[in-house]
């Protein structure tokens, strides 16, 4: 037959008992966090787009052997 002392006894159970409760402390101030985030955040403003340039320049354009028949093209300031 085996003894237990009841002293060891509780003193597991308290720390049982307290571990217990954080964890349900714990899982309840995270859903309350959660809750508080997920709010729906509505933004509203107005913009205006305008036209943009885009200047695009090609340099050292090269017809390479073996490709094929083609011309190279003559770039000059803005063409």
């Amino acid at each position: 037959m085996k003894r237990y002392n009841l002293q060891s006894l509780f003193g597991k159970l308290k720390t049982l008992f307290l571990a217990l409760c954080i964890m349900i402390i714990s899982v309840l101030s995270l859903t309350v966090v959660y809750a508080a985030l997920s709010v729906t955040l509505n933004i509203s403003g107005a913009t205006e787009l305008t036209a943009s340039n885009w200047d695009i320049y090609l340099d050292n354009v090269i017809v390479r052997t073996g490709s094929v028949s083609a011309n190279a093209p003559s770039i000059s300031g803005n063409n």
